[in-house]
């Protein structure tokens, strides 16, 4: 076959194969695409299913902690002693229950009155419905009542329908189980679609005083765990029960419709997964769904969340690509066919000198030049490989001259490396001196100032009356300050030991640390009614004693600096794979932008002894043990509006 024939075949063979190749990899990405849309998906309904569970979690944890109120359950208390004192109280409470359910919902009967109207019906209504319009927006409860160990309303929000309760399951459950958790049904006394939770109620010694039960409503509960994505205008969120009831969807739809005969509900089978199927619009769709385990653990909260979008809305661009590529091959290969034929005619000649040429030149001659025989393309290919030839050459020296220089530059490396190494060691010996001097010199300094403390009160006493009121005063003076630099020694002790004692880097719980943090500080949490809340913690890696303290002074920190309003403190936990940022925030009085940073140095102090006592040295001892956690501390204020402490450590695995 001439060589014509062969450039002319091989073109069009070429770019026949080069066009197959694009066309299989537009198709691949097409089902990459709809892979990788089916698995954001998945992430989204996953993340609703999560933040919809923890939303559940977190009113049975608020309602857990309003439980260990003092007033409610001095309130609960007074109340059972009332029915115990009853010579009759089944057939009580069996009146009254009757006549409460006989009373028109517009009337309201006198113990009605007295129950709705009660101080603990206001703190209800104040705590779980004024807070969260305030601080959400929403209602975060429709109802909420409160009763006795005998199952009847002692509080409530709202009237109920009736004034015994504990025939119902949830009373039971609650009371048997701790905690109770329903499906999604009408409420009565509320008129809504909601969820109804539970919790026991005891007191400090685990005796049962009686249940509280709240109803979620619906809308809010799926409107904190709305997740919206501006990726396809066609997405569509639903969340759907395993019934087919539709709870929610993103679109205007017709929320409590049973979808249960539609095809594509049909088609959920397993836990997750992904199909395309029509819509109830008879459009094409690609359905992603989860289906929950039962949220928390109750098989009644198996909801399905499913997104559905428009295939052709995800695969737009790769369609439109894919026929400007099949115009443009057309278009290319027709090009190639026509430059072959004029190439083929021109380069058979030279052919052979310039594959010989190149032979030589990859056996390592880079000396070797091709004679121009004309001075065409051909004559300007062949100066152009010459120049080439000579370019090989001159690089390659330059490669060897590059080489020796990059070995004289590691050598010179390595010097220095030895010679930081030195220094580094040097540093290390010199501030392991230092903590121990600033031990040695603290604990040694402690004994001449009790010696002075103890004699300036013996002379007190000693000299009685016969000593002058001004030389009382000085002493007094010097025992105050005696005092006072004690407890800065201690301080600063403990700073150094902080820098000197050993670790233990074992998987820890901080709920553990925090707990024990929590009991050393009680008597003050108590003395200005603070409020704790934590998120879940996870085990980490660390020392117990020194994370311990860490959490024990950044919330006395917290509780000494308070504002005018209830202290409130929040402990909080972000994981990030293998590791947890962790936080202490805080409502009160905040700290200057331009002080943050000194705030952390032993001894600074940002106001006088008289406003705020302490020595100083707190935050500096929280610094070094997260620093030696391998981590570090910081901090974010305003004045006014409270301060926030994070820092990050590593999660046990």
């Amino acid at each position: 076959m001439r060589i014509r024939y062969k450039i002319l075949t091989g073109y069009a063979l070429i770019m026949l194969l080069f066009f197959a190749m694009i066309f299989l990899s537009l198709e691949q990405g097409k089902r990459s695409l709809l892979t990788s849309a089916t698995q954001n998906s998945a992430m989204i309904a996953d993340s609703i299913l999560m933040k919809t569970a923890h939303n559940i979690q977190k009113r049975l944890d608020e309602f857990s902690w309003y439980g260990l109120d003092s007033d409610l359950q001095q309130a609960l208390l007074v109340s059972n002693t009332h029915f115990a004192a009853l010579a009759d109280h089944d057939r009580y409470i069996a009146e009254r229950d009757e006549e409460w359910r006989q009373t028109p919902l517009q009337t309201s009967t006198p113990l009605m009155t007295e129950i709705t109207t009660s101080a603990l019906s206001h703190d209800l209504r104040r705590k779980f419905f004024t807070f969260f319009e305030l601080n959400y927006g929403y209602l975060g409860f429709s109802e909420i009542f409160v009763t006795n160990s005998y199952g009847v309303n002692i509080a409530q929000t709202n009237r109920t329908s009736d004034y015994l309760q504990a025939d119902e399951e949830w009373w039971q459950r609650a009371r048997k189980d701790g905690q109770y958790l329903g499906g999604v049904e009408y409420d009565e006394s509320s008129g809504i679609q909601g969820l109804t939770i539970a919790v026991r109620l005891d007191d400090h010694n685990g005796d049962f005083l009686g249940v509280i039960k709240g109803v979620l409503p619906l809308q809010s509960l799926i409107r904190t765990a709305e997740i919206v994505t501006r990726e396809y205008q066609t997405t569509e969120i639903q969340m759907i029960t395993d019934a087919g009831i539709l709870l929610y969807s993103s679109k205007v739809a017709q929320l409590g419709k049973n979808i249960a005969a539609e095809p594509y509900f049909l088609k959920i089978k397993e836990d997750s997964g992904y199909f395309i199927d029509q819509n109830s619009s008879g459009r094409s769709r690609l359905f992603t769904y989860i289906r929950s385990e039962g949220l928390l653990n109750s098989k009644q909260l198996n909801w399905i969340v499913m997104i559905s979008h428009d295939p052709e809305e995800i695969l737009t661009h790769s369609i439109l690509f894919e026929k400007k590529i099949l115009l443009g091959g057309i278009a290319a290969i027709l090009l190639a066919t026509i430059i072959a034929f004029y190439t083929a005619r021109i380069i058979a000649n030279p052919l052979t000198r310039l594959k010989q040429a190149a032979a030589s030149i990859a056996n390592g001659n880079l000396e070797c030049q091709i004679k121009q025989a004309s001075r065409d393309e051909i004559g300007d290919l062949a100066q152009t490989f010459n120049d080439m030839a000579v370019s090989l050459s001159e690089s390659y020296q330059k490669m060897h001259l590059e080489i020796e220089e990059r070995k004289k530059a590691e050598t010179a490396l390595a010097v220095h490396a030895q010679e930081l190494a030195v220094i580094g060691d040097d540093l290390a010996r010199r501030n392991s001196e230092l903590d121990e001097f600033t031990y040695v010199a603290s604990h040694d300094l402690q004994e001449p100032l009790r010696k002075l403390t103890s004699f300036s009160g013996l002379l007190v006493k000693d000299a009685g009356d016969a000593l002058p009121e001004n030389a009382r005063k000085d002493l007094n003076f010097i025992i105050d300050a005696a005092t006072r630099m004690q407890a800065l020694i201690q301080d600063l002790l403990a700073l150094s030991r902080s820098g000197r004692k050993e670790m233990t880097n074992l998987p820890i719980s901080l709920d553990l640390c925090v707990d024990d943090a929590l009991y050393a500080l009680a008597v003050r949490i108590e003395e200005i009614d603070a409020v704790i809340r934590r998120d879940s913690l996870p085990q980490v890696i660390g020392d117990k004693t020194m994370l311990t303290q860490l959490y024990q002074n950044l919330i006395g920190n917290a509780l000494k600096f308070t504002g005018e309003q209830r202290p409130l403190i929040h402990l909080s936990a972000e994981i990030h794979g293998e590791k947890v940022v962790l936080g202490v925030r805080d409502n009160g009085i905040g700290i200057k932008a331009e002080y943050c940073d000194r705030i952390f140095l032993p001894f600074k102090r940002l106001h006088g002894m008289a406003e705020y006592p302490g020595s100083g040295i707190g935050l500096a001892i929280c610094r070094k043990v997260v620093e030696r956690h391998g981590s570090e501390i910081l901090v974010e204020s305003e004045p006014g509006q409270g301060t926030l402490f994070s820092f990050t450590l590593t999660r046990a695995s």
